[in-house]
């Protein structure tokens, strides 16, 4: 999604609002000291990509609103790949959800996943990113790009949280059913 050749800028913002949270674009040029300008063409450049939104959140200066932004769950996993510890971005989303067990647990799945896979296969799960979900979520869960200790690994996380249960059940079954078909032939 972001790659070596692409504007390092893009790369600050994408840290910075992982760290931070959500942030205007004034307050982004002020803090990495950039030209507004600069920012601008960042922030439109990372929002065609996918990788960050508007908020609901309005910030206020001076009797205006400013709108901030902050990371889709496609940026998230950008930022991971960047370094960023995924306990930083889980903290903010956690704060955000409060005390909604189905909530927190689609995000402990979510980064379960990531810390499970590895910032090196950030690509692999940038295509596995549900984009309708407003929380950060998969579309499904890669079996066939884990090695077996890594799926155990997730399916004990998956196991906790009541709504991945079933989800797990119906890939288990899928592939008992693959298998006994292989196995005729």
């Amino acid at each position: 999604m972001l790659n070596e050749k692409q504007h390092s800028l893009q790369k600050e913002i994408i840290r910075l609002l992982a760290e931070k949270g959500a942030l205007t674009k004034y307050e982004t040029a002020q803090t990495l000291k950039k030209s507004y300008k600069n920012i601008i063409f960042a922030f439109n450049s990372l929002e065609e990509k996918g990788l960050i939104k508007k908020t609901k959140l309005l910030k206020e200066y001076r009797g205006r609103r400013f709108e901030t932004f902050w990371l889709t769950p496609k940026g998230m996993v950008v930022a991971y790949g960047l370094g960023v510890p995924k306990e930083t971005i889980q903290k903010i989303i956690l704060d955000k959800v409060g005390e909604n067990p189905e909530k927190k647990a689609t995000v402990e799945v979510f980064f379960g996943f990531l810390e499970t896979l590895g910032p090196e296969r950030v690509n692999t799960l940038i295509n596995l990113v549900d984009e309708n979900s407003e929380l950060p979520k998969l579309k499904g869960i890669p079996l066939n790009l884990m090695s077996l200790k890594e799926a155990e690994t997730l399916l004990r996380i998956c196991m906790r949280h009541n709504p991945y249960r079933s989800m797990l059940i119906e890939l288990l079954q899928k592939f008992m059913n693959e298998l006994t078909k292989t196995n005729k032939h």
